[in-house]
């Protein structure tokens, strides 16, 4: 019995190493690389969030501002980072900051996460306690307590309503 077809020294054909797959799990290299440079630009984000919240209690709104501003860079669909930068800038409403820019950050907070109850309550923090717009701020705070009833905020709201104004 000859074996046909076999013989080590046949000049059969080689079988090429399969190629590696450049699709792992379905997604190509490039957006691999998308995905974690999202992710890094987001870890970047939040360490400049730490840095601006580290630059806020020492007293250094400027710093802060400037921090914030990077984050948002990074991360521009992050409604918090708008509303902290909001606050930062609220610190420094009488050295430069107008009343405009610092509710562009709190609007465009409110934008991105309608159902953020801190972002309503801190542009209506700011209306009525930096604006004195306490018809502007009662809408804003009712809003954020339909989101979640803070009792501290329903005390704030219950004030504005009896005419006795904005409280802490």
């Amino acid at each position: 019995m000859t074996n046909r077809g076999f013989s080590p020294n046949a000049n059969s054909t080689k079988r090429k190493k399969p190629k590696r797959n450049k699709f792992r799990s379905g997604v190509a290299p490039s957006d691999r690389q998308s995905k974690y440079s999202i992710g890094d630009a987001r870890f970047k984000a939040a360490n400049y969030f730490m840095a601006a919240s580290a630059a806020i209690a020492n007293g250094d709104e400027v710093a802060a501002i400037d921090m914030m501003d990077r984050a948002i860079e990074l991360a521009p669909t992050d409604s918090s980072y708008y509303s902290f930068r909001g606050l930062a800038k609220s610190m420094f409403l009488l050295a430069g900051y107008d009343a405009d820019e610092i509710m562009a950050d709190f609007n465009r907070a409110v934008e991105l996460a309608p159902d953020s109850p801190m972002a309503w309550w801190m542009r209506a923090k700011f209306k009525g306690e930096d604006l004195k717009s306490l018809e502007a701020a009662g809408l804003d705070l009712d809003r954020a307590i339909e989101l979640y009833p803070n009792p501290q905020w329903v005390r704030i709201r219950e004030s504005i309503e009896n005419g006795n104004g904005w409280i802490d």
